[in-house]
């Protein structure tokens, strides 16, 4: 109990800040799903964009060792490329990725729905085989209607991610009041 006690002293302020930003992420994404695809888009294009500089960097690094540094070379120029592509025009580019992203929902859905079938006999693969049948609708829904699909998805995020920043919040508060009642000093900034 006295860990209890030491962490929920520690995590009030973390869980209060938490809450808030969580709130006001979740309040943006609703209120703006299409900006939200946008912005989580240009994310993915410069992490794209990093990776291909770094394997450019390494392949380079590596053209006295490896017989086929140019390779890397030229992945990495592809990727530098698509990332390029896919920052300046990132509403394409989430369409491309919404694509991709269903077709592997898809796969791995039916992948699953057959590892559950196989795990039936042991009577463990109900839960397979439900996560595949979703998995296959999801891909069904990114394929048939790619970008009204991401607008699906990020506002509903965006949904949870309210209700997690409000039940952070009043976690947060009802462990502040807790704290207060034992006599606990419960001042934002500790001290």
């Amino acid at each position: 109990m006295e860990f209890i006690e030491k962490a929920a002293r520690a995590l009030w302020r973390a869980w209060l800040v938490v809450g808030v930003l969580a709130l006001l992420i979740g309040i943006v994404a609703v209120a703006w799903p299409g900006g939200t695809v946008k912005v989580v888009t240009i994310i993915c294009a410069v992490g794209i964009i990093i990776g291909a500089l770094a394997i450019i960097a390494l392949s380079f690094a590596t053209k006295g060792v490896s017989p086929v540094w140019g390779v890397g070379v030229f992945f990495g120029v592809v990727g530098l490329v698509i990332g390029i592509a896919a920052a300046v025009n990132p509403d394409t580019f989430s369409v491309v990725l919404a694509l991709i992203f269903g077709l592997v929902a898809l796969i791995s859905g039916i992948g699953n729905i057959g590892a559950g079938s196989i795990s039936a006999v042991a009577g463990v693969g109900w839960p397979v085989i439900v996560s595949g049948i979703a998995q296959i609708i999801i891909g069904l829904l990114l394929l048939i209607s790619p970008f009204t699909s991401l607008i699906g998805i990020a506002w509903a995020l965006g949904v949870l991610a309210i209700a997690l920043g409000i039940t952070m919040l009043v976690s947060a508060l009802v462990i502040r009041q807790t704290l207060a009642k034992n006599g606990e000093n419960v001042s934002l900034m500790g001290r």
